[in-house]
């Protein structure tokens, strides 16, 4: 028998169990196995090359650690690299803010508040008296859309000179229409340049009433005073074919262009590009990809496929520079990580070189399981036609997403493995019936849990949960009620309570809270 922990503290307390079940019953002779999965990795790679490998120091380090190795990485690319410079200025400059998800934006309040998350400012417009949430683009131009501000973004980098929203030629101030300010102008070849929020049907968000309208008065507008017009649209975007359209069309009206100069792009790099903030993504997206066993070409032909297309191309040309240069890191040193070491291990296992003496397989916290974890489990599994698995698993506990835990491999475990049975612990002892009914309500409204109904052996018989609205701007404002109600309490019944306070962010901790 062989058993699994997740970590080295889980595997621990796995072994008291172990040696406590021993003791009891008088066993003797050769305990179970318990492993985590990395050490019983390093075990199968000892023995199949007579030698343990080496872990890279970037693998094993801190946090901060790994942070400093990417940031000293990342200088030695801009350096060697010349690609790579212009692929992180584009990126983080360019496409560093996301779309919105589908289905999120119902309502120019919806839109509004999207643009604030995306450190839009509320501005108020001297001629209408109307607000909106602005962004900024790198040269300091407020425009009043994410993909307007990326444009503004790729022609600053192009060197084209533009002005955004100029007043237009002729006066169209009526009763209906206010003065028309397009989006864009080139001074140097008297252009005009509208970005329409249309798709590929020419149809606007179903809440921009009248949008459709005000393109074809635009159009006629154009068309009437013989002033030059060329449009791009949301659809752009969307197929990916953006940036592609204003470059023909803007080399068609030879606009002239003035690239920044390097002393110039290496400023912009510092003002966009902070690593510290910003890398962390790159080291978690290095992580899946490694884990999930992946190659360039595969995720490569996936970002085809991929809402914000243009965006995820972006990305990818920064992370395959810093991926190589990572590899070659550990090449250069003969090292590997912890991602490496599982998958030669499953290698290995999977090629025979590894015989397997085990005939039964444990796997505790299952839920936490990633992909290079499962290939191993696999790889043990299909080593004997007799052998046991037996699994044991929360998808509802299940947090360790960030880190490649996948839930598919516990949602079609029958499907990789085979025949399975499967027993539900529906019982608690930690909580009032209450607080399970709602945490139970809130985790199922995920559809990819497993739908159960948990019951404990007590109830409280009074509202266990209470929610109050949360205000960013004062998020201690909202715990001081709550803890004043309990304050007295204690006093009433002359008891000492202690509050525990759990928040979803650290930055998120109360830090101008006093003792009551």
């Amino acid at each position: 028998i062989v058993s699994f922990a997740y970590n080295k503290d889980a595997q621990l307390d796995l072994e008291s169990k172990i040696d406590e079940l021993f003791n009891r019953c008088d066993w003797s002779g050769e305990r179970v196995s318990a492993s985590t999965f990395h050490g019983f990795g390093m075990e199968v790679l000892a023995k199949t090359n007579q030698a343990k490998p080496s872990i890279a120091a970037v693998a094993t380090g801190s946090k901060q650690y790994q942070l400093r190795y990417f940031i000293r990485l990342v200088e030695k690319l801009r350096m060697e690299v010349p690609s790579f410079i212009a692929d992180l200025l584009n990126y983080y400059s360019i496409f560093k803010y996301p779309q919105p998800r589908a289905g999120t934006i119902s309502s120019f309040s919806d839109y509004k508040e999207y643009l604030q998350s995306l450190d839009g400012k509320n501005r108020r417009n001297p001629d209408t008296g109307k607000w909106s949430v602005l962004l900024t683009s790198m040269n300091g131009v407020e425009v009043k859309s994410l993909e307007e501000l990326r444009i503004a973004n790729w022609l600053f980098l192009q060197g084209i000179n533009f002005e955004y929203e100029r007043r237009y030629t002729k006066s169209t101030a009526d009763e209906n229409y206010r003065q028309y300010y397009p989006d864009f102008y080139y001074p140097d070849v008297d252009l005009w340049h509208e970005h329409f929020a249309i798709d590929e049907f020419g149809k606007a968000p179903v809440y921009m009433n009248g949008y459709e309208n005000g393109v074809e008065w635009k159009r006629k507008l154009h068309s009437e005073n013989q002033t030059q017009l060329f449009e791009t649209h949301s659809a752009h975007f969307s197929d990916g074919s953006i940036f592609d359209l204003l470059d023909q069309k803007l080399k068609e009206m030879d606009v002239p262009r003035r690239p920044p100069s390097e002393d110039i792009i290496d400023s912009l790099i510092k003002k966009v590009f902070n690593p510290r903030r910003d890398l962390e993504p790159i080291i978690a997206f290095l992580k899946h990809f490694k884990t999930n066993n992946l190659e360039l070409d595969t995720v490569s032909a996936r970002a085809v496929n991929y809402r914000d297309i243009l965006r995820a191309k972006s990305f990818l040309k920064v992370f395959e520079a810093v991926y190589k240069g990572y590899q070659q890191d550990l090449a250069n040193a003969d090292e590997i990580d912890f991602e490496d070491l599982i998958h030669k291990a499953s290698e290995q296992i999977e090629q025979g070189q590894y015989q397997s003496p085990y005939e039964y397989i444990m796997v505790d916290e299952f839920q936490d399981a990633s992909q290079d974890r499962l290939r191993l489990i696999k790889a043990l599994a299909n080593q004997r036609k007799q052998i046991k698995l037996f699994a044991v698993g929360d998808d509802w506990q299940s947090i360790y997403r960030f880190s490649g835990s996948d839930l598919k491999v516990m949602q079609q475990f029958p499907k990789m493995f085979g025949f399975t049975k499967d027993l539900r612990l529906t019982h608690t002892f930690r909580s009032a019936q209450e607080i399970i009914d709602v945490a139970s309500e809130f985790v199922q409204r995920n559809p990819e849990q497993f739908k159960k109904r948990v019951q404990t052996e007590f109830a409280n018989g009074t509202d266990s949960i209470t929610l109050r609205p949360y205000d960013p701007v004062q998020p201690d404002e909202i715990l001081v009620p709550p803890l004043r109600s309990l304050q007295k309490r204690a006093e009433t019944d002359n008891k000492r309570l202690s509050v525990f306070i759990l928040t979803r962010y650290i930055a998120q901790e109360p830090s101008n809270l006093q003792p009551l």
